[in-house]
């Protein structure tokens, strides 16, 4: 289908390898405090594997998404994992636009009803924040269309402890702050098998994107890439058009061409342009055109939109996998622990983004890698943060 060449939907094997290897320039660029469109952001937190039997105890896990924010209380013991009570709420700024004190106060009030004194808090927050060194974290911007602009360059763990003490809540122990990306790789302590691994990667692919790694140079540090953001790869008249109909038209490209909150809407414009057919899909509903017949030409765009978004995934990954310096033994691969329903529900994704990923792993960059799913890993990584 002619279209899907001028779209830019067809990407060459030799053209993902090219993604991938600029995917590897960008993050020495990064790294380097050099111009790049991957954040690199430190978490202050490091990798350290063969901990998978130790006892995390009683913590607080504070969850804020896309869509949703969570609190819950947690006992975690060696060998055993559960949730003692757990509350859950609209994630403040996703139903219109809020001040910075409402946000707080919002996610004050259901952290409230779990809260025990001096309980320490991983604070899992799934947006571009720069960790400080007393594990807070500076709020850089908002993705995923959150509306809270005043919250943008807040210590977001300092203001919820503000908001605390606003509603008289019991007082909170430590509060660390992690990125869902970071904490979904330190859930890597739930599987005994991560004893084994060389290195690791935790990846995001839900409502947004996103990769972390420990950073072999800075003593394993684990670095939160910000890879929603990357910019360097082919992008057609479909992903300018696109772009112009969300909220920031000009970030996260990367982003939109794969994550859950963009993916549907994405498939959507491509058969209206493809086709003249006007659809209104979300990324759930995009089970239904992708099971229609062989041939159907609602399909076939579909299929097109998807598997250029799981080859730029794959060229991504990739990338980091050669950076971590791990994998080149099958007995000790580079665990990937991916969360997120993007990445397990769309039909025929996963399988798309591994043949992608072992293309690229081929010749002199062969690697060897665990692809893992850990139920709710950011919200125990979370956990485990708050007593590392």
């Amino acid at each position: 289908m002619k279209y899907l060449h001028d779209a830019g939907l067809v990407l060459s094997p030799a053209a993902v390898r090219e993604v991938a290897e600029a995917f590897a320039d960008e993050l020495e660029r990064g790294l380097a405090g050099k111009s790049s469109s991957l954040a690199m952001n430190p978490s202050c937190l490091p990798w350290k594997p063969g901990r998978s039997g130790r006892a995390v105890g009683r913590v607080i896990v504070l969850d804020a998404g896309g869509t949703r924010f969570r609190a819950a209380r947690v006992r975690w013991e060696s060998g055993s994992r559960e949730v003692e009570k757990q509350v859950e709420v609209p994630m403040p700024g996703t139903q219109g636009l809020v001040s910075k004190q409402a946000f707080f106060d919002a996610m004050a009030a259901a952290l409230g009803e779990v809260m025990e004194e001096a309980l320490p808090i991983g604070f899992c927050f799934s947006f571009p924040t720069d960790i400080q060194s007393d594990k807070d974290g500076r709020l850089v911007q908002f993705s995923k269309e959150i509306q809270a602009p005043e919250v943008v360059g807040q210590l977001v763990g300092h203001e919820l402890k503000l908001a605390l003490a606003r509603k008289s809540s019991p007082r909170p122990g430590a509060l660390v702050v992690l990125n869902d990306t970071v904490a979904t790789l330190l859930a890597a302590e739930a599987v005994v098998e991560s004893d084994h691994w060389s290195s690791g990667i935790g990846l995001i692919l839900g409502t947004g994107t996103n990769g972390c790694y420990p950073e072999p140079s800075r003593q394993g540090e684990v670095y939160n890439t910000e890879w929603g953001a990357f910019r360097l790869f082919p992008r057609g008249s479909l992903d300018q058009a696109f772009a112009n109909l969300t909220q920031d038209p000009d970030a996260y490209w990367l982003e939109k061409t794969i994550s859950g909150a963009y993916l549907g809407p994405l498939c959507s414009l491509a058969v209206e342009q493809a086709l003249g057919q006007t659809e209104k899909w979300t990324t759930a509903d995009l089970a239904d055109p992708l099971g229609r017949a062989e041939g159907d030409r609602v399909r076939i765009v579909v299929e097109a939109v998807v598997d250029r978004g799981a080859a730029l995934l794959a060229a991504a990954t990739a990338a980091v996998l050669w950076r971590t310096g791990g994998g080149h033994q099958s007995d000790r691969p580079v665990g990937i622990i991916a969360e997120g329903s993007t990445f397990w529900k769309l039909p025929g994704l996963k399988g798309r983004f591994e043949t992608h990923l072992k293309g690229l792993l081929q010749g002199s960059h062969q690697r060897h890698y665990s692809l893992q799913q850990i139920p709710q890993a950011p919200f125990w990584g979370s956990a485990a943060a708050s007593r590392w």
